[in-house]
Order: structure tokens, then sequence, then C-alpha cells
């Protein structure tokens, strides 16, 4: 996290990106509950600085507090509204709460801000599978698939979806690859 990150509106202070980088370091040994306070802190300090909101809600949601990571996640759209991680962590809670519709258009989001990340095309696929919309889901798999082209599990995931659209004879295939 620098003085100016491509997430930040406004540069921060010094005593800010000190204490971002405490919190990091407490998150990165598992001391979320220290993180979290000084993320508070951070945020008393300027409650505009976007990584902290966006580190809060990765720890919040890690914690299992997805009501307010989602809080979180939705003050760092607010702030910035092209942060394609933080619609993509939305749609991560979203999913974790089997609101799958949400997902799908959270991650769909992210897509659009980063075409080039198949992390989120995957998550996206899942969301779809769940949503029972096997098409669109195989669709995204054959996209990371043109990037990934001798990965076993995604040639497996690609035959499961065909298997679920009747198209026993490609989903074989897939199996085989």
């Amino acid at each position: 996290m620098s003085n100016q990150s491509d997430d930040q509106k406004f540069p921060v202070s010094s005593e800010v990106e000190l204490k971002l980088s405490k919190a990091l370091a407490f998150k990165r040994v598992g001391k979320s509950e220290s993180a979290l306070m000084v993320l508070d802190e951070v945020l008393g300090l300027d409650s505009d600085v976007v990584d902290a909101w966006l580190l809060k809600g990765i720890i919040l949601g890690n914690l299992g507090n997805c009501s307010e990571s989602l809080r979180c996640l939705d003050k760092v759209i607010e702030l910035k509204p092209d942060c394609a991680d933080a619609w993509h962590l939305k749609g991560a809670v979203f999913a974790s709460l089997n609101s799958h519709f949400q997902a799908i258009e959270c991650f769909s989001k992210a897509i659009e801000l980063n075409p080039s990340e198949m992390e989120i095309r995957l998550n996206l696929a899942s969301s779809l599978k769940k949503e029972k919309r096997f098409k669109e889901a195989l669709n995204c798999y054959l996209e990371v698939l043109e990037q990934r082209p001798d990965d076993a599990v995604i040639h497996y995931k690609v035959g499961l979806m065909r298997g679920n659209l009747s198209d026993y004879e490609n989903a074989i295939v897939s199996f085989e690859k």
C-alpha cells in the first residue's frame, strides 16, 4: 500500500500508511481482532481510505460477519466504483450466503472491470451453476479453458456442464482430457 495507491482517491498521510501496514501485518499472522482495531483507528483518521475499508471487509468476511463485510465493501464501491476487487469480494460474500443471484451480479461487474482475471470467471461459473444456468456456466468455463488449456479441473467442470446440458458425447471428451 503506497501513499498514492490506485485504490485511493487522495494521498494518505504517513501515519495512515503506517497503520495500514500494521493492520496488514496483524492480518498476515492471524491476529484479526488487532487488525480490525488498527483499521478502525485508520478510518477514524480518514474515513475515505479505500484500502482500509477493503481490508476490513476481507477480515470481517473471513470471520463470518457477512453483513458487516458487505457494508465495508459497499463503502469501497461508493468511494471507488471501479474497484474490481470490491465487486469480486462482494460476490464471494453473497455466494457464501447462498445468494447466488446477487453474487452473479457482483461477479459480472467485477469481470466488466477486470476481464482478464480468470478466478472471477470461475466464481461466476460456480454461482451460475448453483442457479442451474448451465449454458452460461459452461461459457465461463470455456473462457477460462482458453487461458488454461491444460487445466484438468477446468476440463472436468466443462464436462459436468455439458452433462447437465445433455451433451453427453462432448462431456465424455472433456472428462477424458
